[in-house]
């Protein structure tokens, strides 16, 4: 055969084939990457601090479980157990520091009674020095939100329970069972005016002017 007619056959059969989809394909299979294994990361778990034994006795405020509500303030008992502590006078007469309260979790806590006035607290007026002067309020002497309104003994609590407190001043004229006004007192400046109607009950230990 001639070489011319082997080139025509050539041609022919490519164009043959091209007609009717036959012919050889050559394609490039990826190679498989594979994919690492991310090892996954651990969460950690928050777990709650174990309350020390040394709050026992102390004053706590509460997260989580607060029966009483936010401004509440607790004594804690131990075992989980805590007690409330319903009025300012009642709390510093069990625990002086009982305003700087420790915040701890008390989910799971069983609240008992109400705690009551401790019997070992001052409660008597002999303890307190009565004297026949007073400040008035316009001078400045007394503390923040004064007069309060309560019996001599519940004054005298008052002011047990405030390390500011030096004294109080009250109306002669009442009983130590009436509820009257007291104007717990922050600071005796001198000269001291006397008053006929009122007299200050000064705090054992408390250095007053004469």
């Amino acid at each position: 055969m001639e070489k011319s007619t082997i080139i025509i056959v050539v041609v022919m059969c490519m164009l043959l084939s091209s007609s009717i989809g036959v012919g050889v394909y050559f394609a490039t299979i990826p190679t498989p990457t594979s994919t690492p294994t991310s090892t996954p990361t651990s969460t950690p778990t928050s777990t709650l601090t174990p309350i020390s034994l040394q709050l026992t006795g102390s004053a706590i405020k509460c997260l989580n479980y607060n029966p009483k509500g936010e401004a509440a303030i607790y004594r804690y008992d131990g075992n989980n157990k805590m007690r409330h502590y319903p009025t300012p006078e009642i709390a510093g007469s069990w625990d002086p520091s009982w305003g700087k309260p420790t915040t701890i979790d008390c989910k799971g806590f069983t609240l008992d009674a109400d705690i009551q006035q401790n019997p070992n607290s001052i409660t008597n007026n002999q303890n307190y020095t009565p004297r026949s002067f007073v400040q008035y309020t316009a001078s400045g002497t007394d503390l923040p939100d004064q007069p309060i309104q309560k019996t001599l003994t519940e004054c005298q609590d008052a002011c047990n329970a405030n390390s500011l407190c030096l004294g109080f001043s009250r109306e002669i004229i009442k009983s130590n069972s009436d509820i009257s006004s007291c104007y717990l007192k922050q600071s005796y400046p001198s000269p001291i005016m006397n008053n006929g109607t009122w007299r200050t009950f000064v705090k054992p230990g408390t250095v007053y002017p004469v």
